[in-house]
């Protein structure tokens, strides 16, 4: 006898996604080039309070349905975007903070903005896969690699800086340490998103974004673009997008 569904099994009753999640659309301005990310109102004001009192409120962010995250810091948006699966916002987020990173690498009063305390915050507040990880694990062997020594580990100096996250993130531990088994002084670790199209050339560069996006299954990035290929402002705008993770660290 053939199996069969039993006549009395309710059917799931399906919800249209107009009642679920509503119809409003609201947009994100995200980073100096003000790329704009488009996300439902109901689902982005459910999952924050800071988007809640924003647009539902009498300030001007809900009356045009816009807010601007373009001197903000892009931190926690970033973080917000992978909780909720937002790919979208999460890649224009994370591509601020690589520009980011390649503008304070020519400013003459060079800082490393991933502090430990940032980098155990993100540690606390991502998944075991995240792309920012992944981008905070090369941008730190980048920064800290020894040149001098054969295998390139950092002098003590920098482990002490490390271990401050190594303490209480094993991932972390595990996951920098590997990364650095492969490199030596005739494989140097890369500044994260570019890629070197000739190791005669110094000054070819390909830029990567796509190696720290997330995808839906189908979707994928244009290919990485060529150093001419790149237009940028003259006078690229400065912000520290780190600054408000620092400062909610020491609060808690």
């Amino acid at each position: 006898m053939p199996f069969e569904l039993s006549a009395r099994r309710e059917k799931p009753i399906e919800t249209p996604v107009r009642y679920t999640l509503g119809i409003e659309i609201v947009s994100l301005i995200v980073g100096p080039n003000r790329t704009e990310v488009t996300v439902h109102k109901r689902l982005i004001c459910d999952s924050c309070d800071y988007f809640r009192k924003a647009l539902d409120g009498p300030f001007l962010e809900g009356v045009e349905g816009k807010i601007y995250f373009t001197d903000d810091s892009s931190d926690a948006l970033y973080l917000l975007s992978e909780k909720w699966c937002f790919y979208d916002l999460g890649n224009v987020v994370i591509d601020v903070i690589i520009q980011f990173f390649w503008i304070s690498d020519r400013t003459p009063s060079y800082v490393n903005h991933l502090l430990p305390e940032v980098v155990s915050h993100i540690w606390s507040h991502t998944e075991e896969h995240s792309p920012l990880r992944g981008l905070c694990i090369k941008r730190l062997a980048w920064i800290h690699h020894d040149d001098y020594r054969l295998n390139i580990i950092p002098g003590r100096e920098r482990l002490r800086q490390l271990w401050i996250v190594c303490k209480d993130h094993s991932s972390f531990f595990g996951d920098t340490f590997a990364y650095y088994q492969n490199l030596t002084r005739e494989n140097m670790p890369p500044n994260p998103g570019r890629i070197q199209e000739s190791r005669y050339s110094c000054d070819s560069w390909i830029f990567d974004f796509c190696s720290y996006h997330r995808h839906n299954k189908g979707e994928e990035c244009i290919k990485p673009m060529a150093t001419e290929e790149m237009i940028q402002d003259d006078e690229p705008e400065y912000h520290d997008y780190f600054a408000d993770m620092t400062v909610a660290e020491s609060r808690e």
